[in-house]
């Protein structure tokens, strides 16, 4: 499981990396919704920040994969 985290997370760091304009405008303002709701003791809001979060890794994890597959 370990390794599969690991693999999965340098993904994520890859994908990130290869788009700063939306690490700044999309993946840090969603963790910070994250943040904010936990902080403030608001579990719903903490649980859609966390879906919507996901929801965007995921899409941009498929968007990474197909460019890269692309390029083979």
């Amino acid at each position: 499981l370990g390794t599969m985290i690991e693999t999965a997370l340098a993904a994520s760091f890859a994908a990130s990396s290869s788009s700063p304009a939306a690490l700044i405008n999309i993946v840090l303002p969603r963790h910070k919704e994250v943040l904010e709701a936990i902080a403030a003791g608001d579990c719903e809001a903490a649980r859609i920040a966390v879906v919507e979060l996901l929801g965007d890794a995921r899409e941009g994890g498929a968007e990474f994969i197909a460019r890269q597959q692309n390029q083979i």
